[in-house]
């Protein structure tokens, strides 16, 4: 391996982990907002969209093990559910309100932290107890409100 390609891999590591650490900076969330506002009315009428964070990270499902990606995108409540929408790669992520079975704060999910606390649901999937969890900017806050919604258990 050159030294270039180690001078890469080595950067390329510290920048994830200052944006696992500090979050999104406020450029890539000028970035990105555009394209996930797009994903966001493509997918959700306006009237029907109770809470969203644009600067939501994924932690992935329980069910789908340590290995799978994490990612950046847009988290919607909406009257039918919770849904995730990640940019990169492109994937979306729906868990009607009538399959979730309760929601928690935590500080790591899957092994995975950044330091702050995180929203954990847990819901039903094919029959058995899932769960996910996201870093968005006032977890106790989505709690609480998933919590509000009359189908969310």
């Amino acid at each position: 391996m050159s030294v270039w390609a180690i001078l890469l891999v080595v950067v390329g590591g510290l920048l994830a982990l200052a944006l696992m650490l500090l979050g999104i900076p406020p450029l890539v969330y000028r970035l990105t907002r555009g394209p996930l506002e797009r994903r966001v009315r493509e997918h959700h009428a306006a009237g029907d969209v109770l809470r969203t964070d644009y600067r939501a990270s994924f932690f992935g499902v329980t069910s789908q093990g340590m290995t799978q990606f994490r990612g950046l995108g847009v988290l919607v409540l909406a009257k039918d559910g919770l849904h995730f929408h990640m940019l990169s790669p492109s994937r979306d992520l729906s868990i009607p309100l009538a399959d979730i079975r309760g929601t928690e704060v935590v500080r790591s999910h899957l092994g995975k932290t950044v330091g702050r606390k995180l929203l954990k649901v847990v819901f039903v999937q094919d029959g058995a107890d899932d769960s996910v969890a996201w870093w968005v900017q006032d977890p106790e806050g989505w709690r609480t409100r998933i919590a509000e919604l009359p189908s969310a258990r």
